[in-house]
């Protein structure tokens, strides 16, 4: 018995070991719950690594966990950030709490439609559609967070600070429903009780798996328009990171072709047949990092009060 206890003992010592010597990895996650589980449960699977997710909530996404890892850069808990979008990653490595980050897939902001309330002559074509006074109801997420404040840095850096401007104040003076999130607006535009909204291809995804009565629309597709705005995933190692080989091998299997596939499978990166006939707006995302902060004090004084 004594020795059954010892070699027990024995056992539980070495695995506590293990985990100290960095058999885990702590990601900070600010794509969708969801989605991020069925990656991570894989690559524990097949490393062997215990995955420690902390993920944002769906109204502050990933506004939250930046401001978290801004914090504690004297002392990270992070190893990893998973990103669902570019520019706070890039407002990350200027303040060098990360280093090279990398991008790739991306998630277009698209217009979705309930066929319902809008008939196919009258479907939108461009993000202006949405002063369309012929649209009943018209919503948005919150642009001082997540990708709804990417695509306002975006436009004001596309058409400049005073058209920029101009716009979102338009949508507010014309009463625009200001949503906590993108999939709040997905869920009320394929209820019916919005008749477009704006919001990403993810969240627009699931509605038309659940065959509502929805139609995705790319904005700005014509000539000389802007194109769609599509938002790359970005993955960074977190400096000093204390798992820090761990990291690197869930950034190469994150960024992997095989993963790259399976997110686009599920919806969250555009389907390979859309990747090259969408047309796309150009953008520095290290210039929009630079406007960034200004359109997101400016959006926080027009929506929040």
């Amino acid at each position: 018995m004594k020795k059954y206890i010892f070699c027990l003992v024995a056992v539980i010592a070495v695995a506590l070991s293990s985990c100290a010597n960095g058999e885990e990895l702590i990601i900070y996650v600010s794509i969708d719950q969801p989605i991020a589980q069925l990656i991570l449960e894989a690559f524990e699977k097949e490393y062997g690594i215990r995955v420690k997710p902390v993920y944002d909530v769906e109204a502050a996404k990933t506004t939250g966990l930046v401001n978290r890892l801004i914090a504690e850069a004297a002392n990270p808990k992070a190893d990893v950030f998973w990103s669902g979008e570019a520019a706070q990653t890039e407002l990350l490595k200027r303040r060098e709490i990360i280093g090279d980050y990398i991008s790739f897939g991306g998630r277009a902001r698209i217009l979705l439609v309930n066929t319902d309330l809008v008939a196919a002559a009258d479907y939108p074509d461009s993000i202006e559609s949405l002063l369309d006074l012929k649209y009943e109801s018209v919503a948005i997420a919150n642009p001082v967070f997540g990708t709804s404040s990417t695509h306002a840095a975006a436009l004001y850096s596309v058409w400049g600070e005073t058209r920029g401007r101009d716009f979102f104040a338009a949508l507010q003076e014309r009463g625009a429903h200001i949503l906590d999130g993108n999939s709040v607006v997905r869920n009320k535009v394929a209820a019916g009780e919005i008749a477009v909204g704006l919001t990403d291809t993810d969240d627009a995804h699931l509605s038309i798996m659940e065959q509502k009565p929805v139609v995705v629309i790319y904005p700005d597709q014509k000539d000389g328009e802007m194109g769609a705005f599509v938002i790359p995933n970005t993955v960074a190692i977190v400096n000093g990171a204390k798992n820090l080989s761990n990291a690197e091998r869930f950034v190469a299997y994150l960024t992997s072709e095989k993963v790259k596939d399976s997110l686009s499978d599920v919806g969250w990166f555009l389907p390979a047949e859309q990747r090259d006939s969408v047309k796309k707006m150009e953008m520095d995302f290290v210039a929009l990092d630079q406007i960034a902060e200004q359109v997101k004090t400016e959006m926080t004084e027009m929506f929040i009060r």
